[in-house]
C-alpha cells in the first residue's frame, strides 16, 4: 500500500508500463480498458515486444530487479528496475502479467495483496493466463478494478491517456499506439509545423561528460493556430503543459512546464517552451526518481547555463 503514495498518478502510471514495451522493442502497443466493478476500469497494457520466458518473467515480477547503476542499452527507457511493479501497485492491489517469446509457450504470474495479506507471505501466484490479444510473442499486463471508489467520467480518462500518450512518445515515431483498438495520432507540443511558430538552433550543453542539448520554441499565437490545432492546445493545457521546460530522456518526453526558478519576468512566457533532451547519464543532473515524471535541477553548473539560454 506504501507504493501508492510514491507520487504516481494514474496517467504516469500507465506510461511507466509503455516503457518496458519501448524497451522490449515493441512496434505496437495496447492501452485497453474496459469496465470493472465498483465503477472502476480493468486496463491493459499489451505489446509486441520480444517477450519473457517463464524464468525472465519471474525476475520481472520481482519488486527490486535490476541494479539501477547499470548502464543500459539505447531503447531501455527504465531507470530503477521498479518501474513495471510501482506503476501497477500504485493503481491497484491486484495485477497480472502475461509474456510469451517466439519460441516459449505463454506464461503468466500474478500479484495480488489480499492474498499476501491472508498467506503473509510474499507470494507469487502462477496462472494459467493467456494472450487476449493474439499475436507469436509480446507481453501483457493486466491492471484490475483500477480507480475502483473514485467517481471516474471512463471518457475523460481514455482522453486524458490519449493525450498524455501522443505528446510523451512524440519522437518515437517508430512505434504505434492504441486505446481500445483506435490508433492514438502522435503531437508535437510546439506547433512546430505551424508557420507562426519559431525555434532556435540546437545548443549543446557541456556538464563533465554529459552532453545536453537544448532548443527554445515560440509556439504560436492562439489566433494563428488552426481548429485543430487549438483543439489540441486545450487537450495539452488539460494535462497541465504551458510554458517552461521540457525535458526529454532518451527521445521520451517524461516532465513539462515550469521553470524551475530559472525562467523569471519573461516577457514571451505565456508562449515560450525550452526543450532539453538529455540521456540516462543526466539522471543525477535531473534527480530523476522512479516514475520519471518529475525533476528537480540543484546543480548550480546547469542552473547558471539554462539561466543564459533561456535569456538569450
Amino acid at each position: 500500500k506504501s507504493f501508492k503514495n510514491i507520487g504516481y498518478n494514474h496517467y504516469t502510471a500507465i506510461l511507466d508500463i509503455i516503457d518496458n514495451s519501448i524497451s522490449a522493442k515493441a512496434t505496437k502497443v495496447w492501452i485497453d480498458y474496459t469496465k470493472g466493478t465498483n465503477n472502476s476500469l480493468t486496463v491493459v497494457i499489451a505489446d509486441n515486444g520480444f517477450g519473457m520466458d517463464r524464468e525472465g518473467l519471474i525476475e520481472a515480477m520481482r519488486i527490486a530487479s535490476s541494479d539501477p547503476t547499470l548502464k543500459r542499452n539505447d531503447s531501455d527507457l527504465g531507470k530503477f528496475g521498479l518501474g513495471m511493479k510501482l506503476a501497477s501497485f500504485s493503481q491497484t492491489d491486484k495485477f497480472s502479467v502475461i509474456s510469451k517469446t517466439k519460441k516459449q509457450s505463454v506464461c503468466s504470474f500474478t500479484w495480488d495483496l489480499n492474498y499476501i495479506r491472508i498467506e503473509r507471505k510474499w507470494l507469487l501466484q502462477e496462472e494459467n493466463l493467456s494472450f487476449l490479444k493474439p499475436k507469436k510473442q509480446g507481453t501483457e499486463v493486466v491492471l484490475y478494478n483500477v480507480l475502483e471508489g473514485e467517481n471516474i467520467d471512463e471518457s475523460d480518462v481514455l482522453s486524458k491517456m490519449r493525450t498524455h500518450i501522443s505528446v510523451a512518445y512524440n519522437l518515437i515515431r517508430d512505434v504505434k499506439f492504441y486505446i481500445n483498438d483506435k490508433e492514438i495520432n502522435l503531437i508535437d507540443p510546439f506547433f512546430s509545423q505551424n508557420i507562426a511558430s519559431n525555434h532556435s538552433n540546437i545548443e549543446n550543453i557541456y556538464i563533465d561528460n554529459i552532453i545536453l542539448k537544448v532548443q527554445s520554441h515560440q509556439i504560436p499565437h492562439n489566433s494563428k493556430l488552426k481548429p485543430k490545432e487549438k483543439r489540441i492546445k486545450n487537450e495539452l493545457t488539460e494535462i497541465g503543459m504551458g510554458p517552461g521546460l521540457y525535458i526529454y530522456r532518451k527521445s521520451r518526453l517524461i516532465a513539462w512546464s515550469g521553470w524551475e526558478g530559472l525562467g523569471n519576468n519573461l516577457r514571451i512566457n505565456d508562449l515560450f517552451r525550452v526543450a532539453i533532451f538529455c540521456e540516462d547519464n543526466a539522471d543525477e543532473l535531473f534527480n530523476i526518481e522512479v516514475k520519471k515524471s518529475q525533476i528537480s535541477i540543484t546543480d548550480k553548473r546547469i542552473r547558471n547555463k539554462l539561466r543564459n539560454s533561456i535569456s538569450n
